[in-house]
């Protein structure tokens, strides 16, 4: 017989595959589209825009808190290596 040299990980990892694809495998996956009209009129932290047909909505949870040094500042370039 040859011996079987497997991970913890490798092992767990194929627990969760397996699972995955028995649970995945059983259930019906419905075919469902969107159908709601394009919104034409633009909200508070909802930025709406179309791509072809169809239309993306990006939502925004507010400003951010950072300071303005921070978010303006360049970043360092960082020498290549040799």
């Amino acid at each position: 017989m040859t011996a079987i040299n497997m991970s913890r990980r490798q092992a767990l990892l194929g627990t969760a595959a397996m699972a995955g694809v028995t649970t995945l495998g059983a259930m019906p996956v419905p075919s469902v589209q969107a159908k709601a009209p394009l919104a034409k009129d633009q909200a508070p932290y909802f930025y709406r825009f179309t791509h072809g047909k169809m239309q993306a909505t990006v939502v925004s949870d507010g400003i951010s808190a950072t300071p303005r040094e921070a978010s303006s500042a360049r970043p360092r370039m960082r020498s290549p290596r040799c």
